[in-house]
């Protein structure tokens, strides 16, 4: 009772007020999908698990009686809500799918769950003067983490509140309420979510995992991954890392035409890339048994998570284009700015962020081979990158080897045997399997100190900007860094077409972005007549970075040059550095 006392403060220090966010007239961008891509895309499972259905929908909010299902709750926290209808029956916002998670294995399937989908993170909103512009494959405005905080407090609120808990079992239980057989499973079960959501909590709490708020827009991602698969399903706590460096959602056109992905160019195939992220968002493994033991193989590769809705959403999103700039919503571009932005981009930005074709011949790979670079070239927050590479975990419960290995190989070991296994009890031939893997790619893992640099068509959408969302918009980004704030406001969805960002001002439950945080340096990207570390570019009048923001919203009416193809597999690892000298100098000005 005294932890779950400790863990419901603990979280209840998480919450407060959350953003007002009223309804407006949405309005979808034109991407090259209909209606029916968008609700497969939306509400097509990966095999995540956030709770039985019965149970979400019977969930109060913490210290309320309202649903934790409440549309206009999870508003509040940045999921976008939708109607009713075939693929989405319950209702639920977009990126909450309902699947029947019948195994494997057969005995370990839950029946009936609500999980989060790839739309959950990646699909955007712009609210601008009463319509809200919706766009499909852009970075969320959602509070992830603000979520799972409620939903853990109302786990243990529920079990350790008789009031709370009754009105929950009779909703979950209906007639059978009386039933004690019902009552005792269904009691014991909640019992093991609550008091593992303690754990949890208290564990996180005390050992600092999560030291940098993550709020609206972002998740340290690959850091979350490698805590949810190496500490919490191997049973595992001292596999936990401290995980304190955020990334924005990444949006994802374009995406299938990479050679490699994540902010860190650290994945090269499709299939490894979403499985991971599957099973860093709780998707049901079988690694080890309740007290931890490693199950025996092939078995203990067994997950909830549907490879074939993975390649079908994957194929899917090679259809998705990047969203063109929606002059009767936000007014048009200014044509002759947009020219002259068009040159200074050229000038300044293409070296970089034009697509770079990969030779022709070589295209079964990828299409684009991106550009790489290093911490000390680009100057911006390394935590991230860093992270990655530095950290040791010990996965001997699935390798049977003892001795600790980087998180790269850590997931190219676990996402192996995962889609291998899946791959197995489907009985794919070899042709199928690299179809599924996506255009036959190999599981290619690394941990460069590098951060990518992708094409830009579409970026006007995805506010704030720097892959740690510290830069709240395009006109900061191209200004000298004693222009750029040094703290913002998150959580408001109205957005600017004059910078291209959200209003950043104070919002009532919003998330304030400080800088000075571990993981939240706005430094590097820079433009200035100076050299040194995080200098890309030369200095840029307020007019010309004023040009180039019309350009950003003309891109998709005006491409940018592409640059030279180059062979698949062109630059280097980029290896790890000594980044203190560099790294002090530049966050001590």
């Amino acid at each position: 009772m005294l932890l779950a006392g400790a863990a419901l403060s603990v979280l209840a220090g998480c919450g407060g007020e959350l953003p007002d966010r009223p309804v407006e007239k949405i309005v979808w961008a034109e991407q090259g999908w209909g209606q029916e891509d968008r609700e497969f895309y939306d509400y097509t499972a990966q095999g995540t698990v956030i709770a039985p259905v019965s149970w979400f929908m019977a969930m109060e909010r913490p210290f309320s009686t309202d649903k934790l299902s409440d549309s206009s709750f999870l508003y509040q926290l940045g999921f976008l809500p939708h109607e009713a209808s075939p693929r989405n029956p319950l209702g639920l916002p977009v990126g909450f799918a309902v699947h029947n998670d019948q195994g494997p294995p057969k005995d370990k399937g839950m029946g009936p769950v609500v999980g989060f989908t790839c739309a959950a993170c990646h699909t955007g909103q712009l609210s601008y003067k009463g319509t809200a512009f919706r766009v499909s494959g852009a970075q969320a405005g959602a509070d992830v983490t603000g979520f799972s905080s409620a939903f853990g407090l109302s786990l243990i609120e529920t079990y350790y509140n008789p009031l709370k808990w009754r009105r929950f079992a009779k909703a979950v239980l209906g007639d059978r309420y009386e039933d004690k057989g019902a009552y005792t499973v269904l009691k014991a079960a909640f019992k093991a979510a609550a008091h593992k959501a303690i754990a949890t909590v208290w564990y996180g709490f005390t050992k600092g995992t999560y030291p940098t708020k993550e709020g609206f827009t972002r998740l340290d991602a690959l850091g979350r991954i490698g805590n949810t698969v190496f500490g919490d399903d191997l049973h595992q706590p001292e596999n936990y890392r401290t995980a304190d460096a955020p990334v924005n959602f990444p949006y994802l056109w374009d995406i299938w035409k990479f050679d490699w992905v994540q902010y860190n160019g650290s994945v090269h195939q499709p299939m490894a890339r979403n499985v991971g992220e599957a099973l860093g968002v709780r998707a049901r493994t079988n690694f080890v048994t309740v007290n931890g033991d490693p199950i025996p193989k092939p078995e203990q590769w067994d997950t909830s998570i549907p490879v074939t809705n993975l390649k079908d959403i994957e194929e899917r999103l090679w259809h998705l284009t990047a969203p063109k700039w929606p002059a009767e919503i936000f007014g048009a571009y200014d044509q002759a700015k947009a020219d002259q932005g068009r040159a200074l981009f050229e000038e300044n930005c293409s070296h970089c962020h034009a697509p770079r074709p990969i030779k022709e011949g070589q295209n079964e790979q990828a299409k684009w081979a991106v550009t790489m670079v290093p911490l000390e070239r680009i100057g911006t927050d390394p935590t991230a990158a860093a992270n990655f590479a530095d950290t040791e975990v010990d996965p001997s419960k699935l390798t049977g080897k003892p001795g600790d290995i980087d998180p790269a190989e850590g997931l190219y070991v676990v996402t192996t045997g995962v889609k291998d296994r899946a791959y197995d009890l489907l009985g794919l031939d070899d042709q199928q399997r690299q179809e599924y893997d996506g255009f036959g790619r190999e599981n290619l893992v690394r941990a460069p100190c590098a951060y990518k640099a992708r094409p830009l068509d579409g970026v006007w959408s995805t506010p704030p900007y720097l892959h740690n969302g510290a830069v709240p918009n395009v006109y900061e980004l191209l200004s000298p860094l004693a222009e750029r704030s040094k703290s913002f406001w998150l959580g408001n969805y109205e957005y600017d077409p004059a910078t291209l960002g959200y209003v950043t001002t104070e919002i009532k439950g919003g998330f304030k972005l400080e800088t000075d945080k571990t993981g939240n340096a706005n430094t590097g990207h820079l433009f200035s007549d100076q050299t040194g570390t995080g200098v890309i570019g030369r200095a840029l009048s307020p007019d010309e970075r004023r040009a180039i923001i019309e350009y950003l919203k003309a891109m998709g009416d005006m491409p940018p040059t592409p640059l030279e193809p180059v062979d698949a597999n062109w630059g280097d690892e980029y290896a790890c550095q000594s980044q203190s000298k560099w790294w002090e100098k530049l966050t001590k000005g």
